[in-house]
């Protein structure tokens, strides 16, 4: 169930991989399950942050998309990105999807930062398909945020 919990986290159903990953947790106590519990317990708190942040989402577009609650996004997708219990592939797009909102935000300072980070886990890392755009996107933001540090 931790394999198919993983594999529910890369196609962005939260709440299934929520669901196993709380399941694996429980069962690695009473069996000899071959899992590091750091990292279990890592995303079990990452997804349940995520699931809470696209909530929240759900509620800014039903409501009239206050700036506490963008703001409140913005930081619990910052905190989902920088978990460091995260697969990397996993860590790939929750760094990724925080930049990019960071960018609609207008925070290119944030985005900036994001975008460092997301250079550094894809120089250390086997490139993979559509890593080019990343990189490129990666790197744009990091240039606006050096641009905006000056400012």
């Amino acid at each position: 169930s931790y394999q198919r919990a993983l594999q529910l986290v890369t196609k962005g159903q939260f709440k299934e991989a929520f669901a196993l990953f709380k399941e694996a947790f429980y069962f690695s106590f009473v069996s000899e399950l071959d899992v590091d519990k750091q990292q279990l317990l890592g995303y079990l708190k990452a997804v349940r942050m995520e699931m809470v942040r696209r909530d929240m989402i759900k509620q800014e577009e039903e409501q009239s998309q206050s700036a506490a609650l963008k703001e409140k996004n913005l930081q619990m997708a910052c905190l989902f990105a920088c978990n460091t219990h995260l697969l990397p592939n996993h860590q790939k797009l929750a760094l990724r999807s925080a930049m990019n909102l960071a960018y609609k935000s207008e925070c290119a300072k944030l985005a900036g930062s994001l975008g460092k980070r997301l250079l550094s886990l894809l120089n250390n890392s086997e490139e993979e398909a559509g890593d080019e755009a990343l990189l490129k996107t990666a790197r744009k933001l990091v240039s606006l945020g050096l641009k905006a540090e000056k400012e």
